[in-house]
């Protein structure tokens, strides 16, 4: 990353991805994972106006990077489906995107998904959990909606569902900078997962967890996997959190107050102290 810039004229990632014939479609209308925090409007009006606010070209590099390592894991798992045989088809599978993202502008990134990408199959060559013979993968990419008993939607996509001997797993691919304790410990309370859950449960039954499939983006490439299985009271708690969250939000609507505080410190880079309720927030006063 030393001397990194980016061409202003390139498409976006996430177009040419969808260019590419991306598995699961585009991320666009709200298709995908996400954390079951309400978000001041204000974040989203700052967010269209200037979308790389608060962000650094190496920020900017991670995050591309983190989506292309994604891309690179579907395509790969996805032709194990392809070609039913356990052998990669190679047909639109990770060597092809390398090579349009190289010839549109993002060969930095390219070329460190691609190292980190060639460092996961080396790791689990040969001993992939996720392809033995008792494991069948169901579905690459998938999205699914699934609308509370109040009538608010929530969406999720869950990088890959497996079927095990025991039931139904989800796996969600997770990319960091380190092995940090944040990231190699309690997933199993992270409302985001426990939501990817939750929206899957209807379509495969019986759900029994999510596997996270760690890749740790360090100078040699690390990896990890975490199960952790759900139940039922986990499941029951996290509606009832987003049943309060969502009449919170209705409250704070009313009263001309963002929803959620928290969004305005944590992501509004430059722009935070510029909101007129910022002297009443808790995150305000701890960082004034």
């Amino acid at each position: 990353m030393v001397g990194l810039s980016i061409p202003k004229d390139r498409q976006s990632l996430e177009t040419l991805l969808n260019s590419f014939g991306r598995i699961g479609g585009p991320t666009e209308f709200g298709w995908h994972t996400h954390e079951p925090s309400f978000r001041c409007w204000r974040e989203h009006h700052f967010n269209a106006s200037e979308p790389t606010a608060g962000r650094t070209l190496g920020s900017q590099f991670a995050l591309a990077v983190g989506t292309i390592v994604h891309e690179f894991l579907a395509a790969y798992y996805q032709s194990f489906i392809t070609a039913k045989t356990f052998t990669p088809s190679g047909e639109k599978g990770p060597e092809a995107l390398y090579e349009l993202l190289c010839t549109n502008g993002y060969t930095d990134e390219a070329n460190e998904a691609r190292r980190l990408y060639e460092a996961y199959r080396s790791k689990y060559d040969g001993k992939d959990s996720y392809l033995a013979e008792d494991v069948k993968i169901i579905a690459i990419e998938h999205r699914v909606l699934r609308t509370f008993p109040w009538g608010q939607p929530y969406t999720a996509r869950a990088d890959m569902v497996l079927k095990l001997p025991d039931g139904y797993w989800l796996v969600d691919h997770k990319t960091t900078a380190a092995r940090t304790t944040e990231f190699v410990e309690g997933w199993q309370v992270e409302p985001g997962i426990i939501g990817l859950v939750w929206a899957c449960q209807e379509e495969f039954k019986p759900i029994r967890g999510v596997s996270i499939n760690g890749v740790i983006k360090t100078k040699v490439p690390d990896f990890d996997r975490f199960m952790y299985a759900m139940d039922e009271r986990m499941l029951a708690d996290f509606v009832s959190m987003l049943r309060y969250k969502a009449v919170e939000e209705g409250v704070a609507r009313l009263a001309g107050y963002p929803p959620n505080f928290a969004a305005c410190f944590r992501k509004m880079g430059p722009h935070v102290g510029k909101c007129r309720f910022f002297s009443r927030c808790v995150y305000g006063m701890e960082s004034a």
